[in-house]
């Protein structure tokens, strides 16, 4: 069945993740011309990451927009 379907033909093994980061976490990695920065910061959570990549940044939950925050397992002084 997976030879007349182009998704599971093309489909890739699953690669599980290799490395733990540090919850402080400061790196710029290389990407062979582009860089990404990752960054941990604490707030929702204490162990939330931050990813800057060019004019982009992505921040997951730890960007409320019109919504009152879930402060469960939160740590208040580092969301200001």
């Amino acid at each position: 069945e997976a030879e007349h379907d182009p998704a599971r033909r093309s489909a890739r093994p699953l690669l599980l993740p290799d490395t733990v980061l540090p919850d402080d976490v400061d790196e710029t990695i290389d990407l062979g011309g582009r860089t990404i920065r990752l960054v941990g910061r604490r707030g929702h959570t204490p162990s939330d990451l931050v990813i800057r990549a060019g004019g982009v940044v992505f921040a997951g939950d730890l960007v409320w927009n019109g919504l009152f925050p879930n402060y469960t397992h939160a740590i208040p002084p580092a969301l200001a």
